[in-house]
């Protein structure tokens, strides 16, 4: 997707790919974005699972646990999306693609400075609304 901004062609094939990023990020461009994605997978499945869990045990009925399950999954999900957005971006974060530098995106050397950017511009759920983008 990130091509797409720039109507680039750098990334053609899976062994491109992975040449590329070896040869501009070394091993930890094959991690680069992790962290955020952690929180956001590890965060959403103990909430997700507490929620189901506890209302398990106070509401018998069969209909009302699944209603509750999916409603869970949904708001949790949208909770955690920040840090999706968060990872996305540090994936692409100074790659020589030009979706990942300015103007298009500032330069961060960690996460959690990208998190407060993308909050201080309101951009930290762009793109989780499927009518209104």
């Amino acid at each position: 997707m990130a091509q797409f901004v720039g109507r680039e062609q750098l990334y053609n094939g899976l062994w491109q790919s992975v040449t590329e990023i070896w040869k501009t990020d070394g091993i930890a461009g094959f991690f680069s974005g992790i962290v955020p994605r952690l929180i956001e997978e590890l965060g959403y499945l103990a909430m997700t699972s507490t929620i189901t869990c506890l209302f398990g045990l106070f509401v018998k009925e069969r209909v009302i646990q699944c209603c509750v399950d999916t409603i869970a999954h949904f708001k949790v999900r949208s909770w955690f999306y920040p840090y999706q957005v968060v990872s996305s971006c540090m994936i692409v974060n100074g790659s020589r693609l030009k979706a990942g530098n300015p103007p298009l995106m500032g330069h961060f050397c960690w996460w959690p400075d990208c998190y407060r950017h993308l909050r201080m511009t309101n951009d930290h759920k762009r793109g989780a609304s499927f009518f209104f983008r």
